[in-house]
């Protein structure tokens, strides 16, 4: 999905030293900076719930508080994709797979969400 976008991707240095699975930078001039990156921690669950139009994720507190700083230099962001729980019917992809590993990555089929927690 980045990189159809114009997205360089790929992982941190780091790796989850910093709670981030993939960094994303968005190449040359955007908005008056150079070179924007975010980095994301990616989790994945069939629990997500919704409550008053907001989804709810149980993240645990290490993690929470690593994402919510908000004096750093590169911007953090957390993805939550709810996978279909055993038995459920999700047909996104066209031969029905749920996972597929590729190549280049994971291709997972459900729904997902993304918040900045600063």
């Amino acid at each position: 999905m980045a990189a159809g976008v114009g997205f360089l991707h790929g992982r941190p240095t780091t790796l989850d030293l910093e709670n981030a699975d993939v960094e994303l930078v968005r190449k040359g001039l955007w908005e008056g900076t150079w070179n924007p990156a975010v980095k994301v921690q990616v989790k994945t669950t069939v629990d997500l719930r919704e409550e008053d139009g907001n989804l709810i994720y149980d993240l645990d507190v290490a993690t929470c508080d690593m994402l919510r700083h908000g004096n750093e230099t590169v911007r953090r962001i957390l993805a939550v994709f709810r996978l279909p729980k055993a038995g459920e019917k999700v047909r996104l992809l066209k031969t029905g797979e749920k996972v597929r590993l590729l190549k280049n990555g994971t291709l997972l089929a459900g729904c997902g969400a993304w918040t900045s927690l600063e």
